[in-house]
């Protein structure tokens, strides 16, 4: 392990496993940051290609990179490994697969002093309209899970370090486990900016674990989690939107069912039924809800063979479509 002397004004931190292929990309673009006072803490989380040896290289020519060698327990678990030895007065994190823009730092960092703010977070390159929000505590969390919302992209915040104290990622969650830390997380903030600002490339690595992990699979852990969390939320209003949030997954799940997913059961899918039938009015009613979803939860509510009617044969070919679309790209 190397270490820089001094205690730097930022601690990036980047969890690194099997990505050869793009960690020079990522690590050139943080040595190309016009904000200069940051240590740069690669996990490297039990990589078998050459990331680790990649990363001593870039150790040995610039001291601010912090090296950590460890046996693979998974994104959460190196993100975790960062943050008990960050020394910054701000975090932040980056995927090793994915690279910033040369002003990533500086236009954040003059963001979040500009107000005293406890999170400042930024957006995609080339995605959404600028914006500037200032969220209060409860705002933030009822935006992690909403449409269109925050989300839970740890590589999108610079955060003040005191504020994440003792939080730290659930190693025992594999999907969504980013947006439970920052619902955990808002607890000790006050004052969140959304800015927006496009200075993140994401890049779509059909290897990712996040990309590897099966889609209603994911949506059942998000669906426990939401589920988890709203067991222990005392917010009235975040209440709702975790409730809403929950039966949008488990409507999702049902869907995925009926138009052929391999990798749902019957059990899961008899059991969101019921759950999605008991609540049924309160739901339909929602305005949060789309016209399309409606009919689909009408259908799966009421008809005993939703995946004869029209509307689950038009889903199912509009996903074939999709799919074969992406395998032609």
């Amino acid at each position: 392990m190397h270490m820089y002397m001094n205690n730097p004004k930022i601690s990036i931190i980047v969890p690194v496993y099997n990505v050869e292929k793009y960690l020079r990309r990522c690590l050139d673009s943080i040595v190309a940051q016009t904000f200069t006072d940051w240590e740069c803490i690669c996990v490297d989380d039990g990589s078998p290609d050459n990331s680790g040896k990649i990363l001593d290289e870039y150790a040995v020519k610039d001291k601010r990179f912090v090296i950590i060698h460890k046996e693979n327990g998974g994104v959460s678990s190196a993100r975790n490994a960062g943050l008990d030895i960050a020394r910054g007065e701000y975090v932040s994190f980056c995927d090793s697969d994915d690279w910033v823009e040369a002003d990533w730092l500086s236009v954040q960092y003059t963001d979040i002093v500009s107000e005293d703010f406890d999170v400042c977070i930024c957006g995609f390159y080339g995605k959404g309209k600028q914006k500037r929000k200032v969220l209060n505590q409860i705002a933030a969390k009822t935006s992690i899970f909403a449409q269109n919302g925050i989300g839970g992209y740890s590589f999108l915040r610079l955060i003040r370090r005191k504020n994440i104290d003792i939080v730290r990622y659930d190693t025992s969650i594999a999907y969504l486990e980013d947006s439970e830390f920052f619902y955990r997380l808002f607890d000790n903030c006050d004052k969140i900016l959304w800015t927006n600002k496009p200075l993140y490339h994401y890049e779509n690595n059909p290897e990712s674990v996040t990309r590897v992990c099966s889609i209603s699979r994911a949506a059942v852990t998000g669906v426990t989690i939401l589920e988890k969390l709203f067991v222990n939320e005392k917010e009235k209003k975040i209440r709702n939107n975790l409730n809403f949030q929950r039966k949008s997954l488990r409507l999702y799940l049902c869907t995925l069912y009926l138009i052929g997913s391999n990798d749902c059961y019957d059990v899961i899918y008899n059991e969101y039924k019921e759950s999605l039938r008991k609540t049924f009015f309160s739901f339909f009613i929602d305005f949060r809800l789309k016209i399309k979803q409606k009919i689909v939860l009408f259908l799966i509510c009421f008809y005993k063979y939703p995946r004869n009617t029209l509307v689950f044969k038009y889903i199912q070919n509009k996903r074939i479509g999709m799919e074969r679309n992406v395998d032609k790209a």
